[in-house]
């Protein structure tokens, strides 16, 4: 093999590699999921920390009187009865971000905390 083919052989395959790493980080990465368990009086996330980007909470009310979990500043997540869940999505940057219950008193009692975001 010539010198001339090698170098475009290489050359070839650098592109190829190239063209495979622009391609993965094209792809956007799922959201990371983060389960919020609710309950007189606190929460219990199974992450503290969580990479920046998209972030889906799934919340479940597993006490015995109504609660939600809202971001403050970012997003407010529903109210839920005892037993029910759902989720919500959002995108977070890089910080601290505190949550809390807002029914009236429940944040005092201890349901609150700080997400970090790295």
């Amino acid at each position: 093999m010539t010198n001339a083919r090698i170098m475009l052989s290489l050359a070839a395959i650098a592109l190829v590699v190239a063209i495979g790493a622009a391609s993965a980080a094209a792809r956007p990465k799922p959201p990371v999921k983060v389960v919020v368990t609710e309950y007189e009086f606190g929460f219990r996330l199974s992450r503290q920390t969580v990479p920046a980007g998209r972030v889906t909470f799934v919340m479940r009310n597993v006490g015995a009187l109504i609660h939600n979990f809202d971001l403050i500043g970012v997003k407010e997540g529903p109210f839920l009865v005892p037993g029910q869940s759902a989720t919500m999505s959002t995108t977070l940057k890089r910080g601290e971000y505190i949550y809390v219950c807002s029914v009236k008193y429940h944040a005092a009692q201890g349901m609150q905390g700080t997400l970090y975001v790295q």
